[in-house]
């Protein structure tokens, strides 16, 4: 980029401006609003200058962050907290239908109950076990 390039007039400057601050901006967008702010000496400019070397600082200190990640982390969390939501959903649909049969004055599963008939069951058909004989 030539120096011609980085000039702006303070319109296009504000707009570039509202735009860095939304973070909408490109490294070239940001070079040019740079170029523009070391060149003026308007004080209209004067909060904008000192809050971009500010973050210039900041970013020489602390390494620059990077852009747009909350983006794919809340995806993520949105995928598992709805996976834990269903999760939990389904826990409760089971426990709230959970059959029970009562023998011998107690409650056991229906599944258990269907195992312990089908096993009595079993034992009197078995011809071991036929008291005629």
């Amino acid at each position: 980029m030539t120096q011609r390039d980085y000039h702006l007039n303070p319109d296009e400057a504000q707009r570039l401006i509202d735009r860095y601050f939304e973070g909408e901006t490109t490294e070239q967008e940001e070079a040019r609003l740079r170029a523009f702010l070391c060149s003026t000496d308007d004080p209209a400019f004067d909060d904008v200058r000192a809050t971009m070397s500010y973050l210039a600082v900041g970013r020489r200190l602390h390494g620059q962050p990077t852009r747009r990640l909350w983006r794919p982390v809340a995806a993520a969390a949105s995928v598992v907290l709805a996976c834990m939501l269903g999760l939990a959903g389904w826990h409760y649909y089971r426990q709230q239908n959970l059959c029970m049969a009562t023998v011998a004055g107690q409650e056991i599963p229906r599944e258990q109950a269907t195992e312990l008939m089908f096993s009595q069951m079993q034992e009197m058909l078995n011809p071991a076990n036929d008291p005629m004989q």
